[in-house]
């Protein structure tokens, strides 16, 4: 079934569970009620950040598409950085996220990689946008414009 997908909405929700994340891996919670929670918000984030690279990446005709690329560009720093902090720094569940480091660690090298190809195919799509047309008025447009008196019944 084909659907539309709302890029920006869906870039913006994730981009606000990113910072809630964020923010919660810094409080002082009970690893023990919140790891599954954290470590399954993780895996859902990672992997519709790299559905949505693919997508964008392989649809070069979608209207606004650069606009969706750049924002994704932004959300997928700040995934990035949420798994660095989680990784090189540890939070509240330091001891418990061990044997998951791997699998963060592998989500923080895919995410990477497909950092680095956005910002190429951005860079790619922005050298290769056309600059806008300027409009151009012919001189008849501008009598036309011009004109002060409205046309009388009968005339052409």
């Amino acid at each position: 079934m084909l659907h539309k997908i709302n890029y920006k909405a869906t870039l913006d929700f994730l981009s606000l569970s990113i910072q809630t994340l964020g923010t919660g891996i810094q409080l002082d919670i009970d690893p023990d009620l919140f790891l599954d929670k954290v470590l399954e918000d993780i895996l859902f984030i990672d992997s519709i950040l790299s559905r949505l690279f693919h997508q964008l990446r392989d649809n070069p005709y979608l209207n606004r598409r650069v606009e969706y690329l750049v924002q994704l560009e932004r959300t997928k720093e700040a995934f990035i950085q949420l798994l660095t902090q989680i990784i090189n720094q540890g939070s509240f569940f330091r001891e418990p996220i061990g044997p998951y480091l791997s699998t963060l660690q592998t989500c923080h090298i895919g995410q990477t990689k497909e950092l680095n190809d956005l910002k190429e195919i951005l860079k790619e799509a922005k050298s290769q946008s056309l600059p806008e047309e300027k409009e151009v008025i012919s001189p008849l447009e501008y009598q036309f414009l011009l004109e002060t008196e409205e046309p009388k019944e009968g005339d052409a």
